[in-house]
Order: C-alpha cells, then sequence, then structure tokens
C-alpha cells in the first residue's frame, strides 16, 4: 500500500512546484512592468491636440533601453532649463539629421542628442528655444492615451513636423560634404527659401510659458507614485520606478 501511495504524492509535489513557479514567474513579470510602465496625467496644452489637460498618458522605458527611438516618438525629459522639471515633448529629429527648425533656422542634431518640440506651435517651450536635448535626459516613451475612455489607443507617430522639415538623407549628404564657406552659403540660400515659402516660420524667436504638465494618476499593478503634490519629479523617482510625476510642455 505504501508503494501505491508514492506516484500520487510525486504527482501532488510536482502540481505544487510548477504552481510555486508559476507564481514566481508572474511575480516577475509584473515586476518587471512595474518598472518599466508609468501612468501620469498632463495638464497644458504644449502637445495639443494630441493630449490636452486631463489626458492620461502610458510611458514606458523599454524603447529607450533598447535604443528604438525614432522620429515622431513622444517621449518624456528632463527639462534643460529647470532640473526637478519634466516634459512631454515629440522628437522631430534624431543625431545627424539636418532639420529646418520652426523659427525657420537650418540646424544639425549632435550625435546622441533629440530635437523635441510640443505639437502646438503656438505655446510649447522646446528645442526651438533651447536646442537639441542628450538623449541621456529622456525617461522614457509615450506609447498610448488612456483617459478619456473615448480617446483611448496608441499615440500616433507620424507626424507632419517629422516629415516635411527634415532635410532627405541625399540633400543632407551634400551639407555635410561641402566645405565651411560653401555650406553655409547653401544653408543660407536654403534659409531664405524656406523663409519665402513660411514667412510665419522666419518671425523672430518668442519665448512662451511653459504650460504644459503631468500629475501622476494612481499607478496599476501595485506601482509607487510620488508622494508629494504632484508638481514635481525628482530624478531619483524617474530611475527607482515611481510614478511619472509633472510632466511640462
Amino acid at each position: 500500500r505504501a508503494r501505491r501511495d508514492i506516484p500520487s504524492s510525486c504527482a501532488k509535489y510536482m502540481s505544487h512546484a510548477v504552481g510555486v513557479a508559476a507564481a514566481a514567474a508572474t511575480a516577475a513579470v509584473l515586476g518587471i512592468v512595474s518598472q518599466e510602465l508609468r501612468t501620469a496625467k498632463v495638464a497644458g496644452s504644449s502637445m495639443a491636440p494630441t493630449f490636452q489637460t486631463g489626458s492620461s498618458i502610458l510611458i514606458e522605458r523599454v524603447s529607450l533601453f533598447l535604443g528604438r527611438l525614432a522620429r515622431g516618438d513622444v517621449v518624456v525629459l528632463r527639462s534643460p532649463e529647470v532640473d526637478r522639471d519634466w516634459l512631454t515633448k515629440r522628437v522631430v529629429g534624431v543625431g545627424g539629421d539636418w532639420l529646418y527648425a520652426r523659427d525657420g533656422r537650418l540646424v544639425r542634431v549632435p550625435t546622441e542628442h533629440v530635437w523635441v518640440e510640443g505639437d502646438n506651435a503656438s505655446n510649447s517651450n522646446d528645442s526651438t528655444h533651447y536646442g537639441a536635448v542628450p538623449r541621456g535626459t529622456l525617461a522614457g516613451t509615450v506609447v498610448a492615451k488612456v483617459w478619456p475612455p473615448e480617446e483611448a489607443g496608441p499615440v500616433a507617430t507620424r507626424h507632419a513636423a517629422c516629415e516635411a522639415r527634415v532635410i532627405p538623407a541625399a540633400e543632407a549628404s551634400r551639407l555635410r560634404s561641402l566645405p565651411t564657406e560653401a555650406g553655409e552659403t547653401l544653408r543660407a540660400a536654403l534659409h531664405r527659401a524656406r523663409s519665402a515659402m513660411h514667412p510665419r516660420a522666419a518671425s523672430s524667436r518668442r519665448r512662451v510659458p511653459d504650460t504644459s504638465t503631468t500629475r501622476p494618476r494612481r499607478a496599476p499593478l501595485g506601482m509607487s507614485t510620488p508622494s508629494d503634490d504632484g508638481a514635481r519629479m525628482c530624478r531619483r523617482d524617474v530611475g527607482a520606478g515611481a510614478g511619472a510625476g509633472v510632466v511640462g510642455g
């Protein structure tokens, strides 16, 4: 009789072991998800019409870790002007790109930098004012809008600014190969042509107040959120997996 009980005991043991392993795997996955996903609430209009005041967004960090950053992505970055502030902007150009800034300038994005702008050209303090920003200041990529429900869904990465103002590779190659004086002459000619086609873009740069911010929502899957009033997020919060904090435009 003792021998007959052995297979049954082994089966129970194996079943228990499988259950424990499955629970551990689930916990590991949830732990990874909780570290790499954030939710945040937007306040402001610098990313309108993509995001409006009250919109809730989902932010992930895996793409940045894997180096999968592309033109059109919407990102969260540390403000180059106020270290404790965080912004949401769209990537218009990546390292090595030549592009036209909104004010008509022809600029080249340095290696390991990105050119970011708000979708709302009339109310965004962005690379047009402070230049390209280092990739190291980026904290995550916005992958979806989760509130309001009728607008929930993936964030579009195709944007007119990325397609209309980034100079094609063939033309950019000519700019890189020209001697300095000739290159400056060509750049000036391109600038004048661009200004003639888009006179508003050639207007003097003006600084606009930065009003788009992001306040933390209650994070899913047990994620923690900052304990302050949601107005700012310190650098430690991003690295430690806390809520997304304030993200300005």
